[in-house]
């Protein structure tokens, strides 16, 4: 497992995973969650609840949705620079399909 600590503004440590981070990397290139969250193998209710969690853990609403749209937050824009940056360093693994079923996670520490 890969983990990198990262500043967090609660007291405690959290791991978000990798994917969840991509996953919203996408979305947020896309505008369209759904469709993110097909290019990970994930149905639409999937994908919502991990971008919900990632949002918790992180403390910030990184994307505004309604029925029709997403559009990214100012916390979003910030959260997905920092996002690409980590997840096109050449030393990370590359971040393809996700298995939702799978156990082999990468995770960041929060």
């Amino acid at each position: 497992m890969t983990k990198m600590d990262v500043q967090s503004a609660s007291p405690y440590k959290a791991q978000l995973d990798l994917l969840d981070v991509a996953l919203f990397v996408r979305a947020a290139a896309l505008s369209n969650l759904s469709a993110a969250g097909r290019e990970f193998g994930l149905s639409a209710a999937v994908a919502s609840a991990r971008l919900a969690q990632l949002e918790r853990q992180l403390g910030a609403r990184l994307l505004h949705r309604t029925t029709r749209r997403i559009s990214v937050t100012q916390e979003g824009e910030i959260f997905a620079e920092r996002a690409r940056a980590l997840l096109g360093d050449p030393l990370m693994p590359r971040v393809h399909r996700l298995d939702a079923r799978s156990s082999n996670r990468r995770d960041v520490c929060a």
